[in-house]
């Protein structure tokens, strides 16, 4: 649709050549390789040159881009500030639980996340990635994989910014409020996972235990 909106050619004659090739992981974190942001300046950037050259250059026409982000505000290892990051997405989730005190098993009842995403170029992937990445982590915060899955409910904030990745933001935010949620309700501090039927066990027996002080 970019494509389209840049350069008047429909979507249908728009093809992708993607190298699957190589499955080996990147050396770098996917914020720095696979980051949308810079995708789409890249894409941009092509279509505008393809545009100046399409009625003065025989077809095909071959352009090559590379994308280099302003420092305004390069980061500081002395004074520890700055900006190390492209693009930064605000994110939020929230996670309602049950536990059973008497068998200590856990089931989740709701989730609901919200991300700050800037330009969402296509909101149906961006929701499904979302919600199969939460399935993917809600089913490795017990063990075992008993858990039930429930796929949250998701609201974008979008702005005109940049488009920003969201596709990892997931697995900073769900773990901290699936443990947070499971603390309010047994009143004890959750810092590990997965969790077992033991830990719930141990978890409310420490709490039951006299303060020896």
């Amino acid at each position: 649709r970019l494509i389209e909106k840049l350069l008047d050619i429909p979507p249908e004659n728009v093809n992708f050549e993607t190298d699957y090739s190589n499955t080996e992981e990147p050396e770098e974190p996917d914020v720095l390789s696979l980051n949308i942001t810079v995708m789409t300046q890249l894409l941009k950037k092509c279509c505008m040159s393809l545009q100046k050259s399409r009625f003065r250059q025989p077809l095909p026409i071959s352009v090559k881009k590379t994308f280099m982000p302003s420092r305004k505000k390069p980061w500081n290892t002395q004074d520890f500030c700055g900006q190390p990051f492209l693009a930064t997405s605000w994110a939020a989730a929230v996670v309602e639980v049950e536990v059973n005190t008497v068998t200590y098993e856990i089931s989740v009842r709701d989730v609901n996340i919200a991300i700050e995403c800037g330009e969402l170029l296509d909101e149906k992937s961006a929701i499904s990635a979302v919600k199969t990445e939460s399935a993917k982590l809600l089913t490795s915060f017990v063990e075992p994989n008993s858990l039930n899955i429930i796929y949250p409910k998701v609201s974008f904030i979008q702005s005109g910014e940049n488009p920003k990745e969201i596709g990892s933001i997931i697995e900073s935010i769900l773990p901290a409020a699936f443990s947070s949620a499971v603390s309010q309700a047994i009143g004890v501090p959750v810092t590990n996972l997965p969790l077992q039927t033991d830990s719930i066990f141990n978890l409310l027996a420490q709490k039951e235990m006299p303060d020896e002080n």
